[in-house]
């Protein structure tokens, strides 16, 4: 877990912690890092990003048992309305603590199941498990540092824009 910037010796999460008004959260935009710069997180926050962290490690081992098993149901639409469902609460959480690559990652693959749903295509399995194991690498990783997306990031925007017949990936 991580308590302080000091903590995980910038191979990590890179904190300033102190206090803001209005938001647990906020990045500095004058920063020149990928995703907007360093995440500051205030003292009281910290447990709370850390206790999410935890709860992501067991929730996408479950969205990825709930992906694969989806061509195996009797009724697959309710099974993929679950699967947004997750990864659409994913990309709210990941907002809340400014984690914007993570945000853009899920709303990619919350579309991409809107237009699989909406022409009527099979529901892209490798797809959703890559989108899985970007998060996973990206927010779990020992060595994670959200300041700096994965180098799949491109190939799994590329991967998410060809579900359903789109090929264009959102701003």
């Amino acid at each position: 877990m991580v308590e302080n910037a000091d903590e995980r010796g910038g191979d990590g999460l890179e904190f300033s912690v102190g206090t803001k008004e209005k938001s647990p959260v906020s990045v500095d935009e004058n920063d020149d890092e990928v995703n907007g710069g360093v995440i500051t997180i205030s003292d009281e926050d910290l447990d709370l990003y850390n206790e999410w962290i935890d709860s992501c490690r067991s929730r996408f081992d479950d969205l990825e048992g709930i992906i694969v098993g989806v061509d195996g149901t009797d009724e697959p639409e309710d099974v993929i309305a679950n699967i947004r469902r997750e990864i659409h609460t994913i990309k709210g959480e990941s907002g809340v603590f400014g984690l914007e690559s993570a945000q853009r990652i899920c709303h990619e693959a919350e579309t991409a199941i809107d237009r699989c749903l909406e022409s009527g295509c099979q529901f892209p399995t490798d797809t959703a498990l890559a989108v899985v194991d970007w998060l996973k690498e990206y927010l779990l990783s020992p060595t994670s540092d959200v300041s700096k997306v994965p180098s799949s990031t491109d190939a799994l925007l590329i991967q998410i824009s060809e579900v359903g017949g789109s090929g264009e990936v959102s701003d």
